[in-house]
């Protein structure tokens, strides 16, 4: 993608220090990188060109970044289900947050003259055992309305900005809606 500013990626385009759980047996102190463009995991290996793992015999990894760990399962490719490939458990719980990461070609969005890769989440919530998309502020707090008025007091006297663009803003919602209620 020389002629794209950016790179297809997961975070960086780097190698990632993790972990990977390939056919049952946990492989530990690798070099991995995600692209989230076409959804691969890749290994690097010293002395040998890259290797695209199998998805269907990887089930899940982590990958190390700046003293943060993220864990991603393999939800597989049936297209009848809500979750496809593979998913970033972004915060686990009573309800889990999880996030699609993916990155999509903006065409001559650099000067008119480069396309740029664009970071693009699809988000959803388990609830008990039910997947739900999520897409927007409404349907976050219509899904969590149990709780809603504590959740928008713990926000505002916390200074949180929710933001969609940000999913990683969802995070300390989640594990404050996961606490015990005070009432």
């Amino acid at each position: 993608y020389s002629r794209i500013k950016g790179n297809q990626f997961f975070l960086t385009d780097e190698y990632l220090n993790g972990e990977v759980t390939f056919d049952g047996k946990v492989y530990k102190d690798l070099k991995l990188r995600y692209d989230i463009l076409n959804d691969e995991l890749i290994l690097w290996i010293e002395r040998h060109p890259v290797i695209f793992m199998n998805k269907e015999m990887v089930e899940n990894f982590t990958l190390h970044y700046s003293g943060k760990d993220y864990y991603f399962f393999n939800a597989g490719n049936d297209s009848t289900k809500i979750l496809k490939g593979y998913i970033n458990v972004a915060c686990a719980g009573n309800t889990s947050l999880y996030l699609k990461h993916g990155k999509t070609i903006q065409p001559l969005a650099v000067d008119g003259k480069y396309d740029l890769f664009y970071d693009q989440y699809r988000v959803f919530l388990k609830m008990r055992e039910e997947i739900v998309a999520v897409n927007s502020r409404k349907n976050f707090y219509k899904l969590l309305e149990d709780r809603e008025s504590e959740l928008k007091t713990y926000i505002k006297s916390n200074k949180i900005k929710v933001s969609f663009k940000d999913p990683n803003s969802l995070i300390p919602v989640i594990d404050y809606y996961n606490k015990p209620s005070d009432l």
